[in-house]
């Protein structure tokens, strides 16, 4: 009896990215060497020793962009982003102020750059499961964020990965028929594990001191000595980003944000369940908000105030040079 493996690879169009532009070179520097050697040839027919000192100079500026870095970037693009961070770091923009001491004038800690003018509501959808719901008043932009659990390639037959890509590019293409999708993305955040979720873990179903053994307290030990340094945590989430939008030739019309968290809450339960399929995980779900006390409520309000009145004082006293 013999078997038979399928190395073919039933999915495709992955290709290196590259620069665009000639060869190797960036698209700036193919602008450059074009315009360079229409010069040379002018030059040429001027002044040879002329021409050749031309040429070795617009060889010598377009050599490091023949040259990228081992991240495929350009030498001049590497040099413009460290120029900028050394400006940034010399008017101390480097670092993110929160709270009292940022610029926010509420006190409140918001996400830097784009998305500080985000604001976050929490809604249901037709089955009754809440989910959160980033709003970007700038733009009329609704996103919302789901917690996938995927378990990778490892272990996987091939005819199950093709499967799963298969599904996936059905899932995308599921996707194409709603108008107000502008944007689909997948995260995976690796950070280094502090150990605490480990210990919660083994502090959740402890029992009493008196019934652990002797040798289930030295595993213990050894565990939450040897076992917390050094793992990372992988966290992967999807991004779903819908306009509210409608351009029908005349005029643009903006949906209220009921009217598009009654939409995502009726599209979510399909796009959570089809996404088993692809290798997501089979607990994809939703993000929700999470707050202690709601934004109306008069603890909330009395502490904003309060916030206000600290940030004031706290800006008065940095800007007399007394902080």
């Amino acid at each position: 009896m013999t078997t038979t493996t399928d190395d073919a690879v039933r999915y495709g169009n992955l290709r290196e990215p590259k620069m665009p532009g000639l060869g190797r070179l960036s698209f700036g520097a193919s602008i450059f060497l074009v315009l360079a050697a229409v010069i040379l040839m002018l030059l040429c027919l001027m002044n040879l020793w002329l021409g050749l000192g031309w040429g070795l100079f617009a060889m010598a500026v377009s050599a490091p962009s023949a040259f990228p870095t081992r991240d495929g970037y350009g030498r001049y693009q590497v040099m413009w982003r460290r120029r900028r961070a050394a400006s940034a770091r010399k008017r101390m923009k480097h670092t993110l102020r929160q709270g009292l001491t940022g610029a926010v004038p509420d006190g409140s800690c918001r996400l830097p750059g784009v998305a500080a003018a985000t604001e976050l509501s929490s809604h249901t959808d037709m089955h009754g499961r809440s989910f959160g719901l980033i709003h970007w008043p700038h733009a009329d932009l609704y996103a919302v964020a789901l917690q996938l659990s995927p378990s990778g390639f490892a272990g996987l037959d091939k005819d199950v990965k093709d499967r799963h890509v298969a599904q996936w590019a059905a899932w995308l293409a599921q996707l194409n028929t709603v108008e107000e999708i502008v944007g689909a993305a997948v995260i995976v955040e690796t950070v280094p594990d502090s150990g605490q979720r480990l210990e919660r873990a083994m502090d959740r179903g402890r029992a009493d001191e008196e019934a652990i053994p002797e040798f289930a307290r030295l595993v213990e030990e050894e565990i939450r000595a040897t076992y917390r340094v050094g793992s990372p945590t992988l966290t992967c989430r999807m991004t779903l980003t819908l306009s509210s939008r409608i351009d029908d030739g005349e005029q643009v019309m903006v949906r209220p944000r009921e009217e598009m968290a009654e939409q995502i809450g009726d599209l979510l339960p399909a796009w959570t369940n089809s996404l088993g399929a692809t290798g997501a995980g089979t607990g994809v779900r939703a993000c929700t908000r999470r707050s202690s006390t709601s934004p109306g409520s008069s603890s909330t309000r009395r502490w904003l105030t309060m916030s206000r009145r600290r940030s004031s004082r706290l800006h008065r006293a940095m800007e007399t040079g007394l902080v």
